[in-house]
């Protein structure tokens, strides 16, 4: 499967190797950005984070059959206190047990680039109703 990399503010890049994808991560920031980013796979499928300096938030959206699942990251057990992650010049709101730390949003994108799959090591929200 191929992949591209979107980093907000940059290049769009193809075929991202493991490190290029890491050093992605470790780059986001809300202080001035980049505050966001996409792994894509060449069906459709695609994870993405955003946040920075040790909160972050991690998506997943899976096509299939005409339609989408779309599922945000989180540890349990499930929170639902709504809390704030500042992102360049935004915030996102999400269940406070969705902060995820960055070595969680490194495993997670390197799960996907190497199986274009989510880790199941994960509670997965489903949020898809928030997009249709």
């Amino acid at each position: 499967m191929n992949y591209t990399l979107q980093v907000e503010g940059q290049d769009l890049i193809i075929s991202p190797s493991k490190e290029e994808v890491v050093s992605s991560i470790e780059s986001l920031t809300p202080n001035g950005g980049p505050g966001f980013l996409i792994l894509e796979s060449s069906n459709g499928d695609y994870v993405q984070s955003a946040g920075g300096d040790g909160r972050y938030l991690v998506e997943f959206r899976k096509y299939s059959e005409g339609g989408f699942t779309h599922c945000c990251a989180g540890n349990l057990p499930e929170k639902t206190k709504i809390v704030e992650i500042p992102t360049n010049g935004f915030c996102v709101q999400l269940q406070e047990n969705e902060v995820l730390v960055q070595e969680e949003v490194k495993t997670i994108f390197i799960e996907f680039l190497l199986s274009g799959h989510a880790l199941n090591d994960f509670s997965w929200r489903d949020k898809t109703k928030d997009f249709v």
